[in-house]
């Protein structure tokens, strides 16, 4: 066999070069998640902002506080500020973002001023025939405050 060397190793020819007009910049899309956990944040604003704030349960049944009987008004301005801020975002407008922000630091402060409010006054108010606790409406404020403050953190 004449040309054959049994020691030599096969070369391939190399790869083609890539093409240069599917070669470029790749534009991604901003990341809606941001936008969208505020979105639901300010919706927990909200519904937080009718839900009972204070309860007292006896044997004759349980007696509510909705949040609109105090500052639930103004968390439900702030709540609907949220959202539409959030739809103004999930729609492309820029900076608007850190007003977000902003607004569910506000959420928050008063979902925890009230808690802290509505915590000293039913303090004494339990006994053997009443319960008194904090409604789970301040609960949702206060998280729908937190996860608008998270949301403004995650990357775009």
């Amino acid at each position: 066999m004449r040309g054959h060397n049994p020691g030599a190793v096969a070369t391939l020819p190399p790869p083609p070069p890539p093409r240069r007009d599917l070669v470029g910049p790749v534009e991604v899309a901003p990341s809606k998640a941001g936008p969208i956990v505020m979105l639901v944040g300010g919706g927990l604003v909200l519904i937080g902002s009718f839900l009972p704030w204070a309860t007292v349960t006896t044997v004759f049944g349980t007696i509510s506080v909705a949040g609109t009987n105090g500052d639930g008004k103004i968390t439900l301005g702030v709540g609907l500020a949220i959202v539409l801020v959030s739809i103004l975002e999930l729609t492309g407008t820029s900076g608007v973002r850190i007003l977000n922000i902003v607004i569910g630091v506000v959420a928050a402060g008063i979902g925890v001023l009230d808690y802290a409010n509505v915590s000293d006054r039913i303090a004494g108010a339990s006994s053997d025939v009443a319960q008194a606790a904090v409604g789970v409406g301040l609960y949702a404020v206060i998280a729908g405050g937190i996860a608008v403050i998270v949301g403004g953190f995650v990357r775009r």
